[in-house]
């Protein structure tokens, strides 16, 4: 079984840092200021899930829900010590879920697939940054959906879950969570069936879709403006990828971990995209084993 691969827990970002944390509590290390890999101390007693879904309380914590086959587990790891801890259950088990963020509020996993027989839920699970504690709100996705393609939030003021999979087949159907109210509305500016994509913000300013499916792995990717709510086309990554980690620098770069391609499952290269020109570059450090499946986190310290 792979150490991180498809049974892989997670990959954390501490500012201006990056951490990947694979099951057994090891971890390797991704220094944002060079580019670097390297191996870390012990993330402590983290377990061995995959398909899990992230948010990050940006400064303090990343918290991991969900796993396999659908799961009501939750886990928060502290960005200052490494270590991680058990939460109260989540009230519906997920698995292939999304994860948004409204920084130092709540965190909120969207949609996912339950366990038992695969069907998929709209609910959508908060988890409260001041006590850790979990609820499902009021508001639901437009659709039960899993394998929700590109998460990403426009700092504090709304969550964004680009396609994913309606009933087992990719989707267009996008969902826009605005913060101040709970409240969900559909995404019209962006029609483009697709899941597994990767997705992560350049700060206020514009979400990421890259990569992903859409019947087959594509490198297309794309820049939704938050300002507008549209999409355009920027420039393609130099590896058709589904299925990866991704990240960002908030205001420099976009990181695009492991993944698959389709000659190989379980990437080890990093692709990086500056937001400056939207240049693509592939990392020289690669990860010990192959990476796809796995749930991401950031920290950017407070903001």
């Amino acid at each position: 079984m792979p150490i991180i691969g498809i049974y892989a827990s997670a990959f954390l970002r501490n500012f201006p840092n990056g951490i990947y944390i694979p099951e057994g509590g090891s971890a390797e290390y991704l220094r944002f200021s060079d580019d670097t890999i390297s191996s870390v101390a012990s993330s402590g007693a983290f377990g061995l899930y995959y398909s899990m879904a992230a948010t990050s309380n940006s400064g303090v914590a990343a918290y991991f829900a969900g796993d396999g086959n659908g799961s009501t587990t939750r886990y928060k790891i502290s960005f200052t010590t490494r270590l991680a801890s058990s939460l109260t259950a989540l009230q519906t088990a997920i698995a292939l879920a999304g994860g948004v963020s409204n920084n130092g509020t709540a965190g909120y996993f969207l949609g996912g697939q339950t366990s038992g027989t695969p069907t998929y839920t709209s609910a959508i699970q908060k988890t409260n940054y001041s006590t850790d504690g979990t609820s499902t709100i009021s508001a639901t996705l437009s659709a039960a959906k899993a394998f929700e393609s590109a998460t990403f939030s426009n700092k504090s003021t709304a969550g964004y879950g680009i396609g994913g999979a309606i009933s087992g087949n990719y989707t267009s159907t996008s969902d826009k969570l605005t913060y101040s109210n709970e409240t969900r509305s559909a995404v019209s500016g962006f029609d483009y069936f697709i899941w597994t994509a990767a997705g992560f913000a350049y700060s206020d300013v514009c979400g990421y879709i890259a990569g992903g499916s859409t019947g087959s792995l594509t490198t297309t990717t794309y820049k939704f403006t938050f300002s507008n709510e549209t999409k355009a086309t920027t420039t393609a990554m130099p590896v058709e990828t589904g299925s990866a980690g991704s990240t960002s620098n908030i205001n420099t770069a976009g990181y695009v971990v492991g993944g698959q391609s389709n000659a190989t499952y379980g990437l080890k290269t990093t692709r990086k995209i500056a937001f400056s020109n939207d240049s693509w570059s592939l990392l020289s450090a690669q990860t010990a084993v192959g990476l796809a499946y796995y749930a991401v986190a950031g920290n950017s310290g407070a903001f």
